[in-house]
């Protein structure tokens, strides 16, 4: 009797561990399609303009950087998820508003060899030109026309005036008004330099993420969308010395001076997406499953049932079937809404098969709603970001404490020594006397 028991607790763990199995190749399968979006999101960069890296602007008077005393950088995002797709993939886009206010010193360009004026313009640097549009510059309440450079100094690109040939504008101090639109895709990064440089950024998108070599001073969000401030002298006076540097070739001259630079960034994520929320649903699948096989045994113990091991499996396979499920319909449709389809369908699926193997409605209907409760509860756990784990660990507890409460008068060595037979059936009380 007690060799039934045990192959029988045998049996049930093998179950689990080849449950483990199917969730770990379902896991890879997670890997592999979010891999796949990235690789896609890739693509939709190269044909786009990708992660935009901006300096602020500066003068060139001939060789030479000069920067202005103070600047402040404003810029507000339109940013959009359906705007560029591959297929059911889809990337985040921002178009981006600048408004840059600066102010410069008078200047006095030195002459040339041959007495010629020194050509001094303003550059705008921006790592992929064809997301900057609608650039307008204004000096000393002048307009100037604007064109784009693709190999200019420092190897750099950027959005160029001249401004050389009105020597009445540079023998007075400089305010320059600078209006430009920046498309991109994921991210915005903006390089301070000079001196008194603030950066001031604001979106409606509600989950953006931070980024650069500096945290905001100020942010809000909300769902709405968000807004940042910063104003970090340090990395503006490195980014000074880094572009004066690459101008006089005193170090390397790296045509990748964009990323060499501190910037002040935010990224346009999300952050409860299709494959990342089902990563942490897997995370729980063992723990569905022991529950289901551990209410089965424990209708087996105390009610006095008999089911299969291949009873046992034919549930593991469908509490398997919702994260294939859940993965296919969330790449199509809103997490949520996949979520609910499949989690109601593998629950109305195991009622229907416990209805039979329970032998009743009203234990099917407990395994049932028991299981729905676990889903829901789980979705719940799932939706709250910061707070997952926590509530993970506190649900996980009470669902020990609840079957340690349910088992505790359970003997278990009686079981061992006395496991219910197939055919096996109960006696009414006073029936049990002998027929003559």
């Amino acid at each position: 009797m007690q060799k039934t028991f045990t192959i029988k607790l045998f049996i049930i763990g093998t179950l689990c561990f080849l449950f483990g199995l199917g969730m770990v190749f379902i896991n890879s399968l997670v890997y592999e399609r979010s891999n796949y979006h990235q690789s896609v999101m890739e693509e939709i960069k190269t044909m786009h303009a990708g992660d935009q890296f901006m300096i602020a602007p500066f003068l060139l008077v001939g060789d030479a950087p000069i920067f202005a005393q103070s600047s402040n950088i404003a810029g507000t995002s339109d940013v959009q998820d359906d705007k560029y797709r591959r297929g059911i993939y889809h990337a985040i886009s921002h178009q981006s508003s600048l408004d840059i206010s600066q102010k410069y010193q008078p200047i006095t360009p030195p002459k040339t060899e041959g007495n010629d004026a020194t050509p001094v313009s303003l550059i705008i640097p921006i790592s992929d030109l064809r997301g900057a549009s609608n650039a307008k510059i204004t000096i000393n309440g002048k307009e100037y026309p604007t064109k784009f450079n693709t190999q200019g100094k420092y190897y750099l690109s950027y959005i160029e005036a001249i401004i050389a040939d009105d020597a009445h504008t540079l023998d007075k101090p400089l305010n320059i008004r600078t209006n430009l639109n920046v498309l991109g895709i994921d991210s915005l990064h903006i390089a301070p330099t000079g001196d008194n440089a603030k950066v001031s950024l604001a979106g409606n998108w509600a989950e953006p993420k931070f980024l650069g070599d500096a945290l905001p001073n100020n942010k809000r969000i909300d769902a709405t969308g968000f807004s940042a401030d910063w104003q970090n002298d340090f990395l503006a006076t490195a980014n000074t010395q880094a572009i004066i540097s690459a101008s006089e070739c005193k170090s390397e001259c790296s045509p990748n001076l964009h990323n060499n630079l501190n910037h002040l960034a935010v990224a346009f994520v999300n952050t409860t997406d299709t494959y990342t929320l089902t990563d942490r649903a897997i995370k729980y699948a063992l723990l569905f499953l022991v529950i289901s096989f551990g209410t089965f045994f424990l209708f087996e113990t105390m009610k006095k049932l008999r089911i299969h091991p291949l009873q046992y499996g034919l549930v593991a396979s469908a509490l398997l079937i919702f994260y294939v499920l859940l993965l296919s319909l969330a790449e199509h449709i809103a997490f949520y809404a996949a979520y609910g389809i499949a989690a109601g369908a593998c629950a109305l699926l195991i009622g229907f098969y416990t209805y039979y193997v329970l032998d009743g409605a009203k234990r099917s209907g407990t395994f049932t709603l028991l299981l729905s409760s676990l889903y829901a509860g789980f979705y719940f756990i799932l939706s709250i970001d910061e707070l997952n784990l926590l509530l993970g660990a506190v649900f996980c507890f009470l669902l020990l404490a609840a079957v340690m409460f349910i088992t505790r008068k359970v003997n278990w060595y009686a079981l061992e020594l006395n496991p219910m037979k197939p055919n096996q059936t109960h006696q009414p009380e006073g029936d049990n006397h002998a027929n003559p």
